[in-house]
């Protein structure tokens, strides 16, 4: 039996296909049409090339920020409920983890059985968010993992003092 999950963001799609406890296959895509056009594209995406069509489906769960209008879900899921259970599965000694998507940041605990116990997220502004960080790497000039792998390696942190994402661009 096949079950997918939708992680349904504001910048990409993504999605995983699942078979017998495993990973069939994976796609992510633009999000650039609506909700039910981009899942069912990305799905298609991540089932090209393994034999399976979205008929053979059994069971969508979906998350992210436009999981609610989700009609091929069956199930609906909050991201933290999500990020929990799949670092649980991935590093089941991880306890706490920071999700940094295009539009939003949040911080999740993760209790021992897989299970966000608290979550607290920044969805008033866009500074500390994927975008913001794209923005940032752009101004550099240097591509976003570039930018990543010598965040690694400062010696000191950078002071900008501006909450607001459009602001911080001039102290860069």
């Amino acid at each position: 039996m096949l079950y997918a999950g939708l992680d349904m963001g504001n910048l990409t799609t993504k999605v995983v296909i699942l078979k017998d406890n495993g990973v069939l296959s994976q796609a992510m895509i633009n999000s650039v049409e609506d909700g039910e056009s981009r899942a069912r594209k990305a799905m298609d995406v991540a089932l090209e090339g393994t034999g399976f069509s979205s008929g053979d489906i059994a069971y969508v769960v979906a998350t992210g920020a436009g999981r609610k209008t989700m009609s091929l879900a069956q199930k609906q899921r909050a991201p933290s409920s999500c990020l929990a259970r799949g670092i649980s599965r991935l590093l089941p000694s991880v306890r706490t983890l920071i999700d940094v998507g295009a539009e939003t940041c949040t911080v999740v605990r993760v209790n021992e059985r897989g299970v966000a116990d608290e979550s607290i997220g920044n969805e008033r502004c866009a500074s500390g968010t994927g975008v913001f960080l794209e923005t940032m790497a752009k101004l550099m000039q240097m591509p976003l993992e570039e930018m990543a792998k010598a965040s690694l390696l400062a010696e000191g942190k950078a002071e900008i003092t501006n909450m607001c994402a459009i602001f911080a661009e001039q102290e860069v």
